[in-house]
């Protein structure tokens, strides 16, 4: 028997300044996989076998890193990828994922903002900000 989803329900209001994106996103999200998979999303420092993995599994995969990009792309080396090069990494300073995730319950009503390659988190009355980096795990 499959186990059940744990179903978290996000409400977001996006202003992307960067982009010029602002949007009300009502979110309903089980943590599994399952159905067609269109984004893996990965945090932290996935193996290079996990990269492979996804990368052959999703048409966009996307890292958010709160390590030393060099030790993901270091990783990253050490076998072949594949599509290694559409990759998108991340990285965001470490103490924001501490502070996002104690300010997150599974019905949490965020607030984001992206500006000037900063991304702000507004969780009731407290804000978690992180500078967002983009970064390749290959030499350009």
């Amino acid at each position: 028997m499959a186990l059940q989803a744990t179903v978290y329900h996000l409400q977001i209001e996006l202003s992307d300044v960067d982009r010029g994106v602002y949007e009300a996103l009502d979110l309903r999200l089980g943590r599994h996989l399952q159905g067609n998979l269109r984004v893996w999303i990965d945090v932290g420092t996935p193996s290079a076998d996990r990269l492979h993995k996804a990368s052959k599994a999703a048409p966009r995969v996307v890292v958010f890193t709160q390590h030393d990009p060099r030790l993901l792309a270091k990783e990253a080396a050490t076998r072949a990828i594949h599509k290694v090069e559409q990759i998108e990494v991340y990285a965001l300073e470490p103490a924001f994922l501490d502070q996002l995730g104690a300010l997150t319950d599974r019905n949490a009503r965020w607030t984001l903002l992206r500006n000037d390659g900063v991304l702000y988190v507004t969780v009731g009355d407290e804000t978690a900000s992180t500078a967002v980096t983009k970064h390749a795990l290959t030499a350009a």
